[in-house]
């Protein structure tokens, strides 16, 4: 399998193992590799079935890839750089209290898109790392794929290799 990379010694990985008759499994022992000097990775001791090939560094994003039949040869894995989000909740954290931001794709379908959430630190900030470039919007509310975001919540968009500041009203 090659992914096109041009980093040596880049951790890869088959996930998501599926048996030929379609049921899943776990993996006693992971299935990974590590990319050579010209980006290529073998990855033996994966099970005959169904996988899902992965790479991993950061500062790059690598979509979740498909289903694919194992064993397999000549698996491209394409990376995009990606972008961070850095920012402050105004009105504080309550005195013990817990805050928490999420992130999710603007608008439409979010099954396979990226997303997340984070607790904020005692001093209001977060952050996240390794987002893919995009539209977001960004709350301490509940951002469910059914409902509009709260009015609170703010519309980014992320750029590769830059880091958004976002300040988010409690």
């Amino acid at each position: 399998m090659t992914p096109e990379s041009p980093w040596p010694g880049l951790p890869c990985g088959c996930t998501a193992s599926v048996a030929m008759n379609g049921m899943g499994y776990r993996l006693v022992a992971p299935a990974q590799a590590t990319t050579d000097a010209a980006g290529r990775f073998e990855i033996s001791g994966a099970p005959a079935g169904f996988g899902r090939m992965m790479c991993f560094v950061k500062g790059y994003h690598a979509p979740m890839g498909e289903l694919r039949t194992v064993p397999a040869k000549d698996v491209a894995i394409r990376m995009s750089q990606t972008g961070s989000i850095w920012g402050k909740v105004i009105g504080g954290v309550p005195e013990g209290g817990h805050v928490n931001v999420s992130v999710a794709p603007e608008g439409g379908e979010r099954v396979g898109q990226w997303g997340g959430s984070t607790q904020v630190e005692r001093d209001g900030t977060f952050r996240f790392d390794n987002v893919p470039p995009g539209a977001y919007v960004i709350s301490t509310g509940l951002l469910l794929p059914d409902r509009e975001p709260d009015a609170k919540a703010r519309k980014i968009t992320v750029t590769a290799g830059q880091t958004v500041e976002v300040e988010l009203p409690r």
